[in-house]
């Protein structure tokens, strides 16, 4: 089953919630498969599960088609460009890359008449090799975020309480609506995740315009400056994830285990 973490808008958490989910997969289920995929082509995931010095790798030919952006325009395998990793504790974990080719490529996709199926295409013969697929998506409302909505079976969006992050919230709930409509494919809404919160009345606003919109709201995960520091960490060291689990904030990572046993739950029910 394919889970996308989406938002149109930056600085939300989309990479934060998709890291910890995919790791939260992989220790919860130690039989099943986990692929993470970065469909963003700031690269942010791919440089904090990789570490920046593997994942600069990336960012310059030929390489840089051993991506996302290489399997949904130049036709390459993506089971060429999967890596799997472990980590220094054990965990196991595979990632399909990105890089700025990524960008390039969804002018492509674009140009071509079924261009906003290539995700879906490309997705569809890895849904037999893996229990669970986690794309983390860029932020915007172009044809990348079309590719990952289509190639969808459910979708989580973490929002941010801050007054101009919930700004244009019900555009997105009505354009994963709209999109579904049109392809007349079932895109389920998990729900939100509500990021980086704090005890002030946006938060609350925040959970009121959820409620509103009848977007369930998942969990909650407080704003710790720890969390930041466990991305840092697996930017500096090829031996971390760049996830909470390395730290020891109980409350953070029973937050992730929280989304995790909420996509397990849609996957137990098909």
């Amino acid at each position: 089953m394919v889970i996308s973490v989406i938002n149109q808008k930056g600085g939300v958490g989309k990479t934060t919630v998709s890291i910890n989910l995919a790791v939260a997969l992989a220790m919860r289920n130690t039989d099943s498969r986990v692929l993470l995929i970065d469909a963003d082509s700031q690269a942010n995931t791919t440089t904090a599960v990789l570490g920046a010095k593997k994942a600069m790798e990336y960012w310059e030919m030929p390489m840089a088609k051993r991506t996302i952006g290489g399997v949904l325009v130049d036709d390459i395998p993506p089971q060429e460009t999967i890596l799997t990793l472990t980590n220094n504790r054990g965990v196991s974990l595979d990632i399909l890359p990105s890089s700025l080719y990524v960008a390039t490529s969804e002018l492509e996709l674009m140009r071509h008449m079924n261009g906003a199926y290539a995700m879906r295409i490309a997705t569809k013969p890895l849904v037999r090799e893996y229990d669970f697929i986690i794309v983390d998506s860029s932020p915007s409302m172009g044809r990348m975020f079309m590719n990952v909505v289509l190639a969808s079976d459910a979708l989580i969006i973490p929002v941010n309480p801050s007054e101009f992050a919930r700004i244009g919230f019900d555009l997105i709930v009505d354009a994963i609506n709209g999109i579904a409509k049109q392809s007349k494919r079932d895109i389920k809404i998990l729900g939100s995740v509500l990021n980086m919160t704090r005890r002030t009345k946006d938060t609350d606003r925040a959970r009121e315009a959820l409620g509103q919109l009848n977007v369930p709201i998942i969990t909650e995960i407080p704003l710790r400056a720890k969390i930041e520091r466990c991305v840092a960490a697996g930017i500096d060291s090829e031996g971390e994830f760049g996830d909470v689990f390395s730290d020891g904030d109980e409350m953070i990572k029973q937050r992730f285990y929280d989304i995790a046993a909420a996509v397990e739950g849609v996957v137990a029910h098909g």
